[in-house]
């Protein structure tokens, strides 16, 4: 092979690892214009738990219940995968946790999906604490939503 052809094989590989190398870095920093509902509850509910949002006891929770209200049955296990806990469950914690996801989607225009926090001690079963959480989801949502359930609003 002569030294020109070396320089040109040289040349067409360089501009072949540079393009792969372009294509790589596009695809890790390219973010989905729409955001799937539980991305949106896992983003919300790790920086409720930075402003302390949620109490301290939560970090003692034997026990966590979630409870899905839906029109739809279909839609349960869709919604029920979508709620991503910031916190996890310890085995001789002093507290349990209920949620209630309440599914709201029709109108579509104001659709909504609400996430109803209940603490209660173990021993006394008093509840100690509740808060909610309100997320409202756009027609993306609600796309991205219907057709991982199968189920139509």
């Amino acid at each position: 092979m002569t030294v020109h052809m070396k320089n040109i094989v040289t040349i067409l590989i360089s501009v072949f690892l540079l393009a792969l190398g372009i294509f790589f870095i596009n695809q890790e920093t390219h973010e989905p214009q729409t955001v799937p509902l539980s991305k949106k509850i896992d983003q919300d509910l790790r920086v409720a738990q930075k402003q302390n949002f949620f109490p301290s006891t939560v970090q003692m929770v034997s026990k966590i219940r979630i409870t899905i209200h839906t029109k739809k049955p279909a839609w349960k296990e869709t919604i029920l995968s979508s709620i991503i806990l910031p916190f996890e469950v310890v085995a001789k914690g002093e507290y349990s946790l209920q949620i209630d996801a309440i599914e709201n989607f029709t109108p579509a225009s104001e659709a909504i999906l609400i996430l109803q926090f209940n603490l209660f001690e173990n021993s006394t079963q008093n509840k100690k604490w509740e808060a909610s959480r309100i997320y409202h989801l756009d027609k993306e949502d609600l796309t991205s939503f219907t057709a991982t359930s199968g189920a139509k609003l």
